[in-house]
């Protein structure tokens, strides 16, 4: 049995051996197409097996109907290549930035959505793989990173619908109700308090909120923070913690500017507030595992 066809049959296991010159020139050209990329023959026959629906005879019509330089990249990707992943971007992210203009989203909404399918498209997440392991070669990876690009914009444009996710998720891990004064203190001035913090989000870069919402909404660890930006996952860290002080900072100098109290109230609700602030930001670092 030919090589190529003994990879295919692996997953295939009616397929025609016919299909071995097939296959040859499948890998050669896709090869050709992205030369600085090196994929296993045999590991990229098997992605190609896996998206091939017909059986018998049919097989060999299949393959010649899939994009296979675009599932050669993707087969890189998936392999944790990070050439092929600047490749895929280079090639394609633009359409993100054709969908923010045609559907008017604020600037910055591109960056935002890029980080977002970076995320999806190149890091696993507990039992869902990454999702490039999933292009299924039905159509071309342009149109797939646009749709991917378009559902992005519809879950921010339904989360705008919910503005305060995110504050709400903030608020609640800054201020949490530890006892009946800091409690009664979070009650008493949460408007204030959620005002302040949405001003000093807002106020935020695209970037650092996205890193935020990663770590807080979506429950990202450092390590894989890291991986997103292709940074050690130390800097992820120390980016999160600045990240963190600032909006600390920020929130509490807000927060002050608005309350119309006695210098003594003040001092009592910033008091409280700083010291839950502070303890609970060190404890969402020190209790991230990936950190250590």
């Amino acid at each position: 049995m030919a090589r190529l066809h003994y990879a295919f049959a692996a997953e295939q296991p009616d397929a025609p051996e016919e299909i071995e010159p097939l296959l040859e020139d499948i890998v050669a050209r896709s090869r050709a197409a992205f030369p600085e990329l090196h994929v296993e023959p045999d590991a990229f026959v098997r992605f190609l097996a896996r998206r091939v629906e017909a059986t018998g005879d049919e097989v060999a019509a299949a393959l010649a109907a899939l994009p296979v330089a675009d599932l050669y990249l993707a087969c890189a990707c998936a392999a944790g290549d990070p050439r092929a992943m600047l490749e895929l971007e280079h090639r394609h992210f633009a359409e993100v930035e054709r969908v923010a203009d045609v559907m008017r989203m604020p600037a910055g909404t591109a960056d935002e959505i890029k980080q977002i399918l970076r995320t999806r498209f190149f890091v696993a997440a507990g039992d869902r793989p990454a999702a490039i392991a999933e292009f299924g070669g039905r159509g071309d990876l342009r149109s797939w990173v646009r749709v991917s690009a378009v559902r992005e914009v519809l879950r921010i444009l339904k989360r705008e619908q919910r503005t305060a996710r995110l504050e709400e998720a903030v608020l609640d891990e800054l201020v949490p109700a530890a006892d009946a004064e800091t409690a009664l203190m979070k009650q008493r001035y949460r408007a204030e308090l959620a005002t302040a913090l949405r001003e000093a989000l807002a106020a935020l870069p695209v970037r650092e909120r996205v890193l935020l919402r990663y770590q807080i909404v979506d429950g990202l660890g450092i390590t894989a923070i890291g991986t997103i930006y292709r940074v050690h996952r130390a800097t992820a860290a120390r980016w999160l913690a600045r990240i963190r002080e600032d909006l600390v900072a920020d929130t509490k100098r807000r927060l002050g500017a608005k309350l119309r109290l006695s210098g003594d109230e003040v001092r009592s609700v910033l008091r409280v507030v700083q010291s839950q602030l502070d303890l609970s930001l060190v404890s969402a670092l020190d209790g991230d595992e990936a950190t250590r």
